[in-house]
């Protein structure tokens, strides 16, 4: 406020009467006493006092304080503020917190307007030559299929590598390209199709209920991912008669081979329609949705936002089931055997049901958290952006992921000190005695080390001594001879042989001794082990925290018993849903990401972070899913990250455009990105860009510098 000390002083000795009269004494009804103070604080406000009470001058009436505070201030080492979180308290009186953001005074910022949408003129194959009212359909028969499919094996097409329906009608220029359904993208619509078909099903049996797709049961890519859990909320468990009634219905509509149709419908009147049905979530999207007509798929009268293309008939997805799950509906989707686009995959089957880590109640909370926040799905969230409140909503969720931590942290303080806890699903107590190491791990850009640094920090602060100790830092130099090869010759980093593995375990069991050690320095974007090397030791009887995507394999500490041992997946699970059938894959989430911290922190082209990207994804299909025997879940993501990275990522695109007035692509978004027409992972580029126009973009100003996802876009305290 730019006071001089003088001032500062008789204001304080006025608040400091007022205080006494009006606060104090009615501090005696006080429940519980919070301390907002931190250890660090007088180390940072040296800083910024020692100035100011320089310049009191002698026989000033406050000049004895001053001199005191000097003196204490010169008992410490001043701490830079750069140090201190953007989320602090201390933030509240030196500048720069994002939680005093929104109640400032300053002119309000711009409004951000969701991206405009035009197509890039097309340069490719002329589609026009023959008709003017052509569907997909009509452009994979014109240019053939392969002699080992038959028509009804095509489930979707590319045009121009954006995946549209085979009933869209397409005009323009491009390049065609048929989808076979037994591939991974194929099951993606298949998956979607069958969805939309339950709902169908569910609206014409049960009309006064919305069927919502809460996720997918464990992670993508295994036979888990492959089943989804719905229902129709608390109010409306699933009874087992429901269970036939809705079989029977599906069976029907497959049976009858009912088309779904792609049209193209006034955005007002799908608010009106989605409204009457109680598909809040459909509504909110379209009150944010820039153009006045949008692409739509219809089956028997029903409407679904095109977020992505569906089977042409419902005759092309005859594989399915149906379970119960203690009150909600599982359907059960056809599992592939990987997760390569473009690669065979075995559709015979369904996945099971078996929920592994991840249990109902997981999805239940975090349904619970969005109605706090009042954000529930995509068109919520873009709501609250246009309304410039998306720096309360990104505090909020950024307190949620801290309580998830905290919550982590406090049952592995109890069972350190051997208290029984109670499991979140009502299960008996069950107590996780003698804990030694906490290994925390999950895919790539799961957010691993972030959740372990955060985990260190909550029990720290519960007085427990800890360390978190990387297996990124034991990897050997990848121009070393015998340097693992997963499929295709890639280098494979993610198998435990791309690892010291010897020297891993003298030094962790050094560190559960008491003992220093010299922690090597690896460097991931040149591959090579640097010539510097870091001190790091516990305590005896110190708590080990050990991180990386390796982590929980058996071979890699065999000398310490499984109990003694808990195991944390750090995990981006549950992504805010584009409507009531449309869960946003954490794949995708995971790329975005991967591309973020690849191109904006350390520089690479997004050609060569895609190319990483595939690489890294071949070498997971070929790993054993190790993540069962967990003991914990942190969900990493949080419910704005798409919408960050809307913003963040924008400048890799070379352009964004829709053409106006062509059905076809009112929803679906053609994106020319730098990556080049050319380029093999051109389709990513669509992909992605086609699903972060659906977010109105968050700044990065709005995300704290404590955010996990700072450590993939940069800022990061």
């Amino acid at each position: 406020q730019q006071w001089p000390a003088e001032r500062s002083f008789a204001e304080w000795a006025k608040l400091q009467h007022a205080g006494d009269v009006n606060v104090v004494p009615h501090l005696q009804n006080a429940d519980v006493v919070f301390n907002s103070a931190a250890e660090y604080e007088l180390s940072v406000l040296k800083v910024y006092a020692e100035p100011l009470l320089v310049a009191v001058k002698a026989g000033h009436p406050h000049i004895q304080q001053a001199t005191e505070l000097m003196h204490i201030l010169g008992l410490l080492q001043p701490l830079p503020a750069a140090s201190v979180p953007s989320t602090a308290i201390l933030r509240e009186f030196i500048g720069g917190s994002t939680l005093m953001h929104r109640l400032s005074h300053k002119p309000p910022l711009p409004t951000t307007p969701l991206p405009q949408l035009h197509l890039a003129e097309p340069k490719w194959v002329d589609l026009d030559s023959q008709s003017s009212q052509r569907t997909g359909l009509d452009l994979v028969k014109s240019i053939g299929i392969p002699s080992n499919l038959a028509i009804q094996d095509i489930i979707a097409v590319y045009v121009n590598e954006e995946l549209l329906s085979l009933n869209a009608p397409v005009t323009g220029k491009g390049l065609v390209r048929p989808l076979p359904a037994a591939t991974a993208d194929g099951l993606a619509v298949y998956h979607r199709t069958l969805c939309f078909m339950l709902h169908v099903a569910a609206r014409t049996l049960f009309p006064d209920r919305v069927l919502h797709i809460y996720h997918g049961y464990g992670l993508e890519g295994t036979a888990l991912g492959s089943c989804y859990l719905t229902g129709f909320g608390a109010d409306y468990p699933i009874q087992p008669d429901d269970i036939g009634l809705l079989r029977r219905e599906m069976t029907n509509l497959i049976s009858a081979d009912v088309q779904i149709n792609v049209v193209e419908k006034p955005k007002e009147e799908l608010i009106a329609y989605f409204d009457g049905k109680g598909e809040h979530y459909s509504a909110a999207y379209l009150r944010t949705y820039p153009l006045p007509n949008i692409l739509c798929s219809e089956l028997n009268g029903f409407y679904k936002i095109s977020f992505g293309p569906l089977a042409p008939s419902t005759g092309r997805c005859e594989i399915f089931a149906l379970s119960l799950s203690r009150g909600d509906l599982v359907l059960h989707a056809p599992a592939g055997t990987e997760r390569r686009r473009g690669k065979e995959v075995v559709r015979g089957t369904t996945g099971t049901a078996d929920e592994g880590y991840i249990t109902r109640d997981f999805w239940r909370s975090q349904t619970r958290v969005r109605q706090a926040i009042g954000v529930r799905c995509a068109g919520e969230l873009n709501q609250r952006v246009l309304q410039k409140d998306e720096v309360h909503v990104v505090q909020l969720c950024e307190m949620g992921f801290l309580q998830s931590v905290m919550d982590l942290a406090g049952r592995i303080y109890e069972a350190r000190q051997g208290i029984e806890t109670e499991k979140p699903d009502g299960e008996a107590p069950e107590g996780i005695q003698g804990i030694q190491i906490v290994i925390v791990s999950g895919p790539a850009a799961s957010g691993k080390t972030a959740v372990a640094h955060a985990l260190s920090n909550q029990l720290k602060g519960l007085g427990l001594h800890c360390e978190v100790l990387s297996t990124d830092n034991y990897y050997f130099d990848r121009s070393s001879e015998g340097y693992p090869l997963g499929p295709n010759n890639v280098l494979h980093m993610e198998s435990i042989k791309a690892l010291q593995v010897s020297k891993l375990r003298q030094h962790a069991a050094a560190l559960l001794e008491g003992e220093a050690i010299s922690v090597p320095l690896f460097d991931k974007p040149s591959g090579t082990v640097l010539d510097q090397e870091r001190i790091l030791q516990l305590p005896p009887g110190g708590l080990l925290i050990l991180e990386g995507p390796n982590a929980f394999h058996d071979d890699l500490l065999p000398d310490i018993p499984r109990p003694n041992k808990f195991k944390v997946v750090a995990a981006p699970l549950a992504s805010l849903p584009l409507d009531e059938l449309t869960a946003v894959p954490c794949v995708m989430l995971r790329l975005c990401r991967h591309l973020a911290q690849k191109c904006l922190m350390q520089g690479n082209t997004p050609q060569e972070a895609l190319q990483t990207w595939h690489r890294l994804r071949v070498c997971e299909d070929s790993m054993k899913f190790m993540y069962r025997d967990a003991d914990a879940v942190v969900c990493s993501a949080q419910d704005y990250e798409l919408a960050a990275f809307a913003h963040a990522l924008h400048p890799l695109w070379a352009s964004m455009s829709l053409t106006q007035g062509h059905a076809a692509h009112q929803q679906m978004v053609m994106a020319k990105t730098s990556v080049g027409m050319e380029h093999q992972d051109y389709t990513y580029g669509v992909a992605l860009a086609g699903l972060l126009a659906h977010f109105a973009p968050i700044k990065a100003h709005s995300v704290p510098n404590t955010a996990l996802l700072r450590g993939f876009v940069g800022g990061q305290a």
